[in-house]
């Protein structure tokens, strides 16, 4: 980094010379800022992977740490599948409450999935051909279209409320999975290992926790990256989609 900071630093003092010998002159001073803006606003991106890379990792080893404090309390083959399966349904929770997200972003955006259209448009088809008989009075033709197409608007919206819906249900469906292994765990223990066994629960617990702020970590990265870089595709009913996340 100083190696290539005393180039730069060098290419500086040589600028004014360069600017002043092209026809017409170009002011060094301008052209630099220009080129130092142009720059950082390169490096965005790679300084949001970089920052992103760096929790990621420190996330990761954290939670190969809690992993190894959990099984360090040595459960037992039982303790062992309930463990598994609660892990598994933060993981899922956390899938089913990114999908919710992602979908009301795509609806606060209008930028809904190009799926959606491919489906629907299998519908449109046939109405279109209707509609482009010669014998209908043009003014109803319009009227005709413009119903069909505000139809479709609502339908697709439609589909998202319910699709979101569907995803909550399912988040709040592994939340209570997750809830009852966790009482099954305490079902297994008796008066002689209950200590034992609150300790694992609350080590299998902080785990989950840092499962969480990792699948948070990931879900952002992925908003960030996607609808702020992706380009987004008119679809011509007033909404624009985007490829699927």
């Amino acid at each position: 980094m100083n190696r290539t900071n005393h180039e730069l630093q060098q290419q500086l003092i040589y600028l004014p010379e360069w600017t002043e010998n092209v026809q017409p002159s170009i002011d060094s001073k301008f052209l630099s800022t220009a080129v130092e803006a142009m720059v950082k606003h390169g490096q965005y991106r790679l300084n949001m992977e970089f920052t992103h890379k760096r929790a990621m990792l420190k996330l990761n080893a954290v939670d190969h740490r809690f992993i190894s404090a959990v099984y360090a309390l040595k459960p037992t083959e039982e303790q062992i599948v309930l463990i598994k399966m609660y892990w598994q349904a933060i993981t899922n929770e956390q899938k089913a409450l990114e999908e919710v997200e992602i979908l009301r972003k795509r609806v606060s955006l209008r930028r809904l999935p190009q799926s959606y259209d491919k489906i629907l448009n299998q519908f449109i088809a046939p109405i279109q051909t209707m509609l482009s008989h010669a014998i209908l009075h043009k003014d109803r033709r319009t009227s005709m279209a413009s119903c069909c197409f505000k139809t479709i608007t609502q339908c697709e919206f439609d589909l998202m409320a319910m699709t979101i819906a569907i995803a909550q249900d399912t988040a709040r469906g592994y939340a209570q999975l997750a809830i009852d292994t966790k009482n099954k765990l305490h079902q297994l223990d008796n008066n002689s290992l209950r200590t034992a066994t609150e300790q694992l629960i609350q080590a299998i617990e902080i785990r989950g926790e840092n499962m969480k702020k990792r699948a948070q970590e990931l879900f952002q990265y992925k908003i960030i990256s996607f609808f702020e870089q992706a380009p987004a595709v008119d679809n011509g009913k007033g909404n624009v989609s985007a490829g699927a996340i």
